[in-house]
């Protein structure tokens, strides 16, 4: 190995001396190495030497500061410049550094060999030094315009990440958390397109919808902040699922491009368990699964185009009513999982999926699923975005009232204390409203309470009960004491059903809050046209704190947070009283 003392120090860097830039000059020829020596020594590089290939590449390979350019010999002994070259360009990895060789042979051959084992430039023998001069300061501004753009990817991707990190957070801040549903998430970019969305309704129903907007990456990322606040602003009004979606499209045709649009699956579950309404919009089949037999029982392809697409859309065209047994499954997924593609070109699809599903004993079915897309034999490149959620219909899914809820009740000794002084109480809020005719089916009366209510603060940390309270007494009335009057499919009504049954028909409210003692009491009554039912077995299971027989289960919820509720005249007029102390 040829090296002078200079050369290992510069090869080292250990010394400061008037060149800032480093030539790798490889030549088995001295008097060559000395010419392109002296060249490059104007122009103010330092100079390494190296008699053949195999040095080079140790040279290289040793250097703490990597040379700027290098300068390259075909023909030499132990190793040529060819394969100097490509084992050289293997250590560089994103580093531009270019080879330029250096050679007195000059037919097409040569010239093209030398291109083609990684040279980015060559420069003929006896070398004329204008020309040398002016190919070095053409790689040269090139390798500088290569770090400009390396450092600004770099400041570019630590922006990138910390947007991520504040991107993700805003998306996933609200979302509730429940044991009872389990994701997989790989996006194909820095930013996804991908997103699952997570609510209660104020009646204590869930909301999960998984959407996926037009291709991958920030470009697709684009929409999902609005549409996550959106989501989640409609959900607390208690919007009914239908008239969510219908909002939600409506915004996304004002504010995307017309190029862009949102794929999306909704299922609304019944705080229950026991039935569920799902909305597939453009997106692959919703799976809904058997527990014990792993038999993937239903399969509930799209009935609606994508959202944004169009001005107006009506959900009821996209729904399906599903009735679900404890423990069943429910699994959402993305097109990034059934266009995915072996190494041998085949596709995912459905078909594929359920004997994925149907042949595995153990686990989530999504990781099986994700287990077979990344066996080592399979995958070539990820394409997409890859999403997949699998929903539990367990215990798990929909937890309880909340803490804020249970340390406010107070105890019965102290609820009947207050009752008998409930003449003293002093009225802090009243509302009385009624609801007519056909807006019986048309209106719901939460979100106009959560309007009312939700700046009232002593109201908030009990607001979930309070408006499951008020929406179980709404559909009591109409499944029961109305019953009789109400003709109709209360889940099955479309703009031309007709509504005439319910003319002359009302439900009423009455809701105080008064202050008995330090304790607060939310007082609800709802009284209606109907002919009434036999009320006194509901009565007599109340107040002996029996099971609630399965035709009055609308009434569980309320049955539970309810210190007293009443049944007057016949079953058309219910009271419901709801107390709390000093909120903890």
């Amino acid at each position: 190995m040829s090296l002078t003392n200079s050369n290992r120090m510069a090869a080292d860097n250990n010394v400061e001396n008037k060149f800032t830039k480093t030539a790798l000059v490889v030549d088995d020829n001295l008097s060559n190495r000395v010419i392109m020596g002296a060249y490059l020594e104007q122009m103010g590089y330092s100079l390494i030497e190296a008699a053949n290939g195999q040095e080079a590449v140790d040279i290289f390979s040793e250097c703490i500061k990597k040379p700027d350019v290098i300068l390259m010999d075909v023909q030499m002994p132990v190793m040529d410049g060819y394969q100097a070259t490509q084992r050289i360009k293997q250590l560089t990895s994103d580093e531009y550094i270019p080879i330029i060789f250096v050679t007195g042979l000059s037919d097409k051959f040569t010239l093209q060999s030398c291109i083609e084992n990684g040279g980015d430039d060559y420069i003929s023998k006896p070398v004329n030094s204008e020309i040398f001069k002016s190919k070095i300061l053409a790689h040269q501004r090139i390798h500088e315009l290569q770090s400009k753009v390396a450092h600004m990817y770099s400041e570019m991707l630590a922006n990138q990440n910390l947007a991520k990190g504040i991107y993700e957070k805003m998306l996933q801040v609200n979302n509730q958390r429940f044991d009872g549903v389990h994701k997989v998430f790989t996006p194909s970019d820095v930013f996804s397109g991908d997103m699952m969305l997570t609510a209660y309704t104020p009646s204590r129903d869930i909301i999960i919808a998984l959407v996926d907007f037009t291709g991958h990456g920030m470009s697709a990322a684009i929409g999902a902040l609005p549409v996550s606040m959106l989501f989640r602003q409609y959900c607390a009004q208690g919007l009914h699922i239908r008239d969510i979606i219908q909002k939600l499209n409506k915004a996304l045709y004002t504010l995307l491009p017309t190029e862009m649009f949102m794929a999306a699956q909704f299922i609304r579950i019944h705080h229950q368990l026991g039935s569920a309404l799902v909305y597939n919009f453009a997106m692959p089949e919703i799976f809904i699964i058997t527990d014990k037999t792993n038999n993937v029982r239903q399969r509930l392809a799209s009935k609606g185009m994508a959202l944004g697409i169009m001005k107006t859309c009506d959900p009821k065209e996209a729904e399906y009513e599903v009735k679900l047994a404890l423990n069943d499954r429910i699994l959402l997924f993305t097109d990034g999982i059934t266009e995915f593609e072996s190494t041998q070109g085949e596709e995912f699809c459905e078909d594929k999926l359920v004997d994925i599903i149907e042949s595995n004993k153990e686990g989530n079915h999504s990781d099986a699923i994700y287990q077979k897309l990344t066996e080592s034999n399979l995958v070539e490149k990820q394409h997409d975005d890859i999403s997949l959620l699998e929903i539990k219909c367990s215990a798990g899914l929909l937890p309880g009232w909340g803490t804020e809820v249970l340390l406010g009740r107070t105890s019965e000794e102290e609820f009947t204390n207050n009752i008998d002084n409930i003449d003293n109480a002093e009225t802090i809020f009243k509302l009385d409203f009624t609801l007519y005719g056909e807006q019986l089916v048309l209106l719901d009366p939460v979100p106009l309470l959560s309007t009312l209510l939700r700046s009232y603060e002593p109201v908030k940390p009990h607001k979930q009960a309070l408006f499951a309270i008020i929406q179980d007494l709404f559909h009591h009335a109409l499944n029961h004491s109305l019953a009789d009057k109400v003709k109709i499919n209360l889940s099955d009504i479309k703009k031309d059903t007709n509504l005439d049954c319910l003319h002359g028909e009302f439900i009423r409210f009455n809701l105080k809050i008064l202050k008995v003692n330090d304790k607060k009491q939310f007082h609800i009554t709802a009284c209606d046209s109907g002919s009434g039912f036999d009320a006194s077995t509901l009565q007599s299971v109340i107040e002996n704190k029996y099971d609630v027989p399965e035709l009055y289960q609308g009434l569980s919820r309320t049955i539970t947070v309810c210190q007293k509720i009443k049944f007057e005249e016949k079953g058309t007029k219910v009271t419901a009283i709801y107390e709390w102390g000093q909120v903890l």
